[in-house]
């Protein structure tokens, strides 16, 4: 197990032979777990509460394609952050983001929900990355100055 948490939703995709909803939800109970049918009955991580003052800015939602370059701001670092709802390390990330932009107003962060690798977004932007959360850093000055692929925290 990834994470150690409560509850998980997933979806099974399957070539091949056909599995039931109703055979998965018997492997998954056998293994003394709990599980229900159905999409939304999972629990995902609540959204960060950035500070009010902090320049931040949801630029993707549902995994459509972005063009970045609009996004850049000017005079401040611009940090793209590729997430998705599901991702635990996501959130460990927003947790030092939140906390950084307290005292770095020249942070300008743009959340890119992912929502799968298979997202438009994902095609587009993630062909590199080995991981997330995936980081694009850009300097003042517009141009790019660093990549992280996974969770890397400075300490």
């Amino acid at each position: 197990m990834l994470w150690n948490r409560p509850s998980a939703e997933l979806s099974v995709e399957h070539e091949g032979q056909e599995i039931s909803a109703e055979q998965i939800l018997g492997i998954v109970q056998k293994t003394g777990s709990q599980a229900s049918l159905g999409e939304g009955k999972g629990r995902y991580l609540p959204l960060p509460q950035f500070p009010a003052n902090a320049d931040v800015r949801w630029v993707v939602n549902k995994g459509q394609r972005a063009e970045l370059e609009p996004e850049i701001v000017a005079g401040k670092y611009t940090v793209f952050d590729f997430y998705a709802e599901w991702c635990g390390p996501c959130r460990v990330l927003d947790q030092h983001l939140i906390e950084t932009m307290k005292s770095r107003p020249d942070i300008a962060l743009r959340k890119i929900n992912i929502v799968d690798w298979d997202s438009p977004v994902s095609a587009q932007h993630l062909s590199t990355a080995k991981g997330l959360p995936y980081l694009l850093v850009y300097g003042p000055h517009g141009k790019q100055v660093d990549t992280v692929s996974g969770l890397e925290i400075p300490r």
